[in-house]
């Protein structure tokens, strides 16, 4: 599952991608959620495309312009819509799905549904909070950042029940409080890959493209795509790095297979036997 809204260019082409790319894995339950202002609160519905959460107007009035759209950074008050959204569709998605794991991927980032149908029997059936590795180092947390996060049931549902107990100042970002909130449960660590011009080395798509292919040969399935230039903007960048990542990880090479699952098991291995972390990628 993943949501969105209009606040970035680079949001709703990237929502396409995901449709073209999804189009290959019809028996897996996909939903991209996106707020409509409605009176009628914490309804879903579907309108072919998009599941539309419907948010009370008087609750969480929209701001004149977005501040996301204008500098990359939210603000409070459109922190606080994005929790209500997060927490109304995975109660829809497990309320439709009640014994799946859940997948929660941003828009711009990538996780290939290939190398998940065999990375998920090697895991275990129950306790899994895996994803990539934030240190909050403020509060000592060890957290897994909102680019994808893989739920095992039991931690879904456990997690949906905090949720709910939990009064969201919207002074922090959604995944470290949902680390927080999952402070028992020990964090799994999944290969990923940070696709910027800072650590590529260059802003220009076909150094990107490299950098990403090269990662893919290693194995990686998690990426994590923002265009940090200040000459280029991210819908010029982004969105087309994340298609060819998709193709290019269609292709499932047999050495990438093999890969893919060698990595995940030694990382969760090393978590599970308190070996430490290593953070791949």
């Amino acid at each position: 599952m993943s949501n969105y809204g209009f606040e970035s260019p680079t949001f709703v082409a990237c929502r396409q991608n995901w449709a073209s790319y999804l189009a290959n894995f019809p028996s897996i339950p996909s939903y991209f959620f996106r707020e409509t202002q409605s009176t009628q609160s914490n309804i879903v519905e579907s309108n072919g495309y998009d599941h539309l959460i419907y948010v009370n107007p008087n609750d969480y009035p929209l701001e004149p312009k977005s501040s996301y759209g204008r500098d990359n950074k939210w603000t409070v008050l459109e922190t606080q819509r994005t929790w209500k959204r997060f927490v109304t569709q995975l109660e829809f998605v497990i309320s439709n799905h009640p014994d799946h794991w859940v997948i929660y991927v941003n828009i711009t980032a990538f996780l290939s549904l290939t190398a998940l149908n065999r990375i998920l029997p090697a895991l275990p059936d129950k306790g899994v909070y895996a994803g990539w590795p934030h240190l909050l180092r403020s509060d000592n947390l060890l957290y897994h950042s909102g680019s994808g996060i893989i739920y095992s049931p039991d931690i879904a549902r456990l997690l949906l029940t905090r949720l709910n107990e939990y009064s969201f100042s919207g002074l922090e970002a959604g995944d470290i409080v949902w680390g927080k909130l999952l402070h028992d449960i020990p964090r799994s660590i999944i290969p990923f890959a940070q696709v910027t011009p800072y650590d590529t080395g260059s802003s220009d798509l076909v150094g990107q493209l490299g950098h990403a292919c090269r990662y893919l040969d290693k194995g990686h399935y998690l990426f994590r795509i923002k265009n940090t230039s200040d000459t280029l903007p991210r819908e010029l960048i982004d969105p087309q790095l994340q298609m060819y990542i998709m193709l290019e990880s269609l292709r499932d090479l047999e050495s990438r297979s093999r890969l893919h699952l060698s990595l995940t098991i030694n990382a969760h291995n090393q978590v599970r036997l308190g070996q430490g972390i290593t953070v791949i990628g």
